[in-house]
């Protein structure tokens, strides 16, 4: 009887022992789990593009083709009826020319709009040059002015005084012009009597005054450090502000005055010289202007 009572005390000793090795195998340790889910972004928006601003409807694109200049102007006539804006002979009226051909004489003059659309994320500057530095050809060299004005040295430095004149004493009586919308209730940006050679100069500069414009303020404003407009080179940085894009307008203009626009010209010697500069330039073949506007666009990184 001992043997068996023995037997089943061992047997319950082992069934325990079992039993605890094996609930210790099932939640004896700590088990945790730990993950970091993928995140996802997307590529920052970066659109651009260009349309002729006289148009409401239209689509941006890359490129936009400038009317500036045109085939032939309407004659305005002032109060004693004298003409004062130039006409052009049509194909009819004048063997070897065309109705495709574009002029410029004194007393036109020519505008274009456009509109350049902005939807960017990150900082930006705008940029504007001209195709060709040389585009304007219809330029007197100061050797030309000379024979014109049979070299009176007293004449041309009065001219240049008075800004008819370069200063290297070249003409070019073509002027430009930029007007820019800054917006509902606001006068418009503009600047006026803008060489050719320093259209694009004029341009960059005139671009930072366009923060006054009430929809590209809104989502867009230039870059400061502290109270100064931080630059990349001569341009504005712009740094967005909004998730909204914006257009930003511009009209360029030119003018080729009829008349000397001096007013100390008394004996009306400016007026004369101007005659004969004028007279000069469309005695001479190869006396073209063309005009084609670059607006480059980077990502700012500074």
């Amino acid at each position: 009887m001992k043997k068996v009572k023995l037997f089943l005390v061992a047997a319950l000793v082992f069934g325990v022992i079992l039993s605890s090795y094996g609930v210790s195998g099932t939640y004896a340790k700590y088990v945790s789990e730990l993950s970091a889910t993928a995140d996802q972004a997307r590529v920052a928006r970066w659109n651009f593009g260009i349309k002729d601003g006289s148009l409401e409807e239209g689509d941006f694109s890359n490129t936009v083709k400038l009317n500036l200049f045109a085939s032939s102007y309407k004659c305005k006539t002032s109060d004693n009826g004298n003409c004062v804006q130039a006409l052009t002979q049509t194909e009819n009226e004048q063997p070897g020319s065309t109705s495709a051909d574009k002029v410029v004489a004194p007393g036109t003059s020519g505008s274009a709009k456009i509109q350049i659309s902005i939807d960017a994320e990150t900082a930006f500057t705008l940029k504007f040059g001209l195709g060709a530095a040389d585009g304007n050809k219809v330029v007197l060299t100061d050797e030309e002015v000379k024979a014109a004005l049979s070299n009176d040295t007293s004449l041309i430095s009065k001219l240049k005084e008075k800004r008819v004149l370069n200063t290297d004493e070249t003409y070019s009586p073509i002027r430009f012009s930029l007007n820019g919308q800054s917006g509902n209730g606001h006068d418009n940006v503009k600047v006026e009597n803008i060489e050719y050679s320093k259209f694009a100069e004029s341009l960059n500069l005139f671009i930072s005054k366009m923060q006054g414009n009430d929809t590209f303020k809104k989502n867009y404003f230039l870059l400061k450090n502290g109270s100064t407009v931080v630059t990349d080179g001569d341009s504005p940085v712009f740094q967005p502000k909004s998730k909204k894009g914006t257009s930003l307008p511009l009209e360029l203009g030119w003018k080729w005055e009829f008349e000397s626009t001096v007013l100390d010209d008394s004996d009306g010697s400016i007026k004369k010289a101007v005659d004969k500069l004028d007279t000069a330039l469309a005695s001479k073949s190869g006396k073209t202007i063309d005009f084609n506007l670059k607006v480059d666009i980077q990502q700012y990184n500074g």
